[in-house]
């Protein structure tokens, strides 16, 4: 077993870092023998969420998933036991967030639904973590075009984040059509078209029912009608109805841009052939 003084941690083990990083980008895959002999020459400790992160990415690059693994598993267990509780939350998001990439590319989907999860329950339990950082994750994206089960379990999280956004309580009718957009979406990607009409509807009427004080605009419909009106052609006289409404007393100039838009959505009410719109209904306009 190795002492306390054969392990290369703190300024060292950045300095380490900081040349293999260098090597592994001049020289790519080339190198990866290279790295992790030099990866496995001591033991290593990272001290720190950004060592934590840069030395498991490592690890990757050098072909051990496992002792990538290792990193997260022991070095960010005790960087999570030593930390105050007021920061116990991000480093637990930032930790799973790790074990969610490493799952993603060993193609486990067991493993990165149950990091969803996890991810999303550490979300609910915190009302003060920091939610925004976590909104616009790429990964969520490539996850959102995977597996149903997988593309359900991202569009939850992507809620549970809304609705822990600061200062986002006025719009929480986009929210919740957003979320109802992004399932509806994944069950016509997996063939589950009643549970995408079902869903639409739901998104709709999210938008609906919202009450004065929520920010919703003929932006908000137009964007919502891209993503659904191929499930949902049949409403197309309610989005054509809404956006009537809300662009009573705007400039001529104002009204032909809506028309345009409107007049491309319903060309695409008659189904000819599938196609998947961006579902940005839960962003503010």
């Amino acid at each position: 077993m190795a002492s306390n003084d054969d392990v290369l941690t703190g300024i060292e083990l950045e300095q380490l870092m900081d040349r293999l990083e260098a090597d592994f980008e001049e020289n790519g895959f080339e190198a990866e023998a290279d790295l992790l002999a030099q990866l496995r020459a001591r033991p290593l400790h990272a001290d720190s969420m950004d060592s934590i992160d840069r030395l498991h990415t490592l690890w990757m690059n050098a072909g051990d998933p496992a002792a990538a693994r290792t990193v997260i598993d022991t070095d960010g267990t005790a960087l999570l036991q030593a930390a105050q509780l007021g920061e116990q939350a991000d480093i637990r998001m930032l930790l799973t967030l790790q074990r969610l990439h490493i799952a993603e590319y060993l193609e486990e989907e067991d493993a990165v639904r149950g990091e969803l999860s996890q991810m999303r329950t550490i979300v609910e339990e915190n009302p003060d973590l920091d939610a925004s950082q976590y909104e616009q994750l790429q990964i969520l994206d490539r996850l959102e075009d995977g597996s149903l089960d997988i593309a359900l379990e991202t569009a939850a999280l992507r809620h549970a984040l809304d609705l822990a956004m600061e200062g986002h309580a006025a719009f929480r009718a986009l929210d919740e059509a957003d979320y109802q957009c992004r399932r509806a979406l994944a069950f016509k990607q997996h063939g589950r078209d009643d549970e995408a009409h079902v869903a639409a509807l739901a998104a709709m009427a999210a938008l609906q029912a919202a009450l004065p004080d929520q920010e919703v605009g003929a932006d908000d419909w137009l964007r919502l009608g891209d993503a659904l009106i191929e499930i949902i052609p049949e409403q197309l006289d309610v989005f054509r109805q809404k956006l009537a409404a809300m662009t009573v007393g705007w400039t001529l100039k104002q009204r032909r841009k809506i028309e345009t838009r409107l007049a491309r959505i319903s060309q695409r009410a008659v189904p000819h052939g599938s196609s998947r719109a961006a579902c940005d209904a839960g962003t503010p306009s």
